[in-house]
């Protein structure tokens, strides 16, 4: 779990809705991986590689809207 706590708040509420969670903008990290972590069917493994992809994908595409800026 300890994966969670490297990303980024938005890469959580990403992963939250890849998971289907519902949740709200006002959650914290620390509620968010709570209830990432307590959903039915938490599987650490996929939740940890979709993370990974997640984090690489959004990183990419920020470092796109750099290039072009």
């Amino acid at each position: 779990m300890a994966y969670l706590g490297k990303g980024r708040r938005k890469d959580l509420f990403v992963l939250a809705t890849e998971l289907n969670l519902k949740f709200d903008k006002s959650m914290t990290i620390a509620t968010l991986k709570d209830l990432i972590t307590g959903s039915e069917g938490y599987d650490e493994e996929l939740t940890k590689n979709l993370h990974t992809t997640i984090v690489e994908d959004l990183k990419s595409n920020e470092e796109k809207l750099h290039i072009e800026e």
